[in-house]
């Protein structure tokens, strides 16, 4: 061999390095975050989507706050709220309210506005009663509604209203049921201490002016500022009034003798 030969190049092994391992239980811990992540981005996802339905959903089947508890929608027309959408067997239909009818008044509240409805609506529960006061073709009548819970159309089983009849009318007798009294006209003749007004001969039961405190015997001298006479009676002074509104009574109270003030809301006729 040349003594100039080039002697073989020798590469050593590089020293193997260990590189640390991940424990098992550490990725086990990382997946249960990794899927309690997921599923409380899913629930918190799938209540804001339920919350946004009700906001934003249209047709005859929206989710909206009433039609849940009605099972019909509420629509404004000319300063006036209307029923719509009334679904079929649903808590109004049930109830007997039907399409076009107009909401006036919600447990003696009067409605202007479906807005105010709703707001009203939302101090209830599904299966509280809730006496809804409607005008039909220029008639007013009370419906007592069970409220309900449809989603989106289905409706949970509702109850026939308990409607309380009032007592047979004695004869000579005038009713008014805004007030739920039957009552008879003073007369010039009459042995009263008061010389006009309005004779209370029965009161109904659960009526306004049961609520009130009106007995039988009871004598209504005035409504508001002006006093019955026999050309004014109770039926004209109560016609400046509508469903709902609360008017100030002047009573002869048959067991004290006295004037006594005394505020109703009034009922449906």
């Amino acid at each position: 061999m040349s003594k100039n030969a080039a002697a073989p190049e020798v590469t050593s092994p590089e020293p193997e390095v260990n590189s640390p391992t991940t424990p098992p239980w550490l990725w086990t811990i990382v997946g249960v975050i990794v899927l309690v992540a997921l599923a409380g981005g899913g629930i918190a996802g799938f209540e804001f989507g339920r919350q946004y339905e009700r906001e934003h959903s249209t047709g005859s089947c929206a989710y909206q706050d009433t039609y849940w508890l009605l099972g019909a929608s509420l629509v404004d027309r000319s300063q006036e709220v209307y029923w719509e959408n009334i679904a079929v067997d649903g808590p109004a239909d049930t109830a007997g309210i039907k399409e076009g009818d107009r909401l006036v008044a919600i447990d003696g509240e009067a409605i202007n506005t479906s807005r105010q409805a709703r707001n009203i609506l939302k101090g209830y529960s599904v299966g509280e009663q809730v006496n809804l006061t409607v005008e039909r073709k220029n008639r007013f009548e009370q419906y007592y509604i069970i409220l309900g819970h449809i989603y989106p159309c289905p409706v949970a089983p509702t109850y026939p209203p308990v409607i309380i009849a009032p007592p047979p009318q004695p004869p000579d007798t005038y009713e008014d049921a805004r007030l739920g009294v039957y009552y008879r006209t003073i007369q010039s003749d009459d042995p009263f201490a008061v010389n006009n007004g309005a004779l209370i001969i029965t009161v109904w039961s659960d009526s306004p002016a049961e609520n009130a405190g009106l007995e039988a015997a009871d004598i209504i001298t005035k409504v508001g500022s002006r006093s019955l006479t026999r050309s004014y009676t109770l039926a004209d002074a109560l016609d400046r009034y509508s469903v709902g509104d609360r008017v100030s009574l002047s009573v002869w109270d048959h067991r004290t003798g006295n004037i006594v003030k005394l505020s109703v809301r009034l009922n449906s006729q």
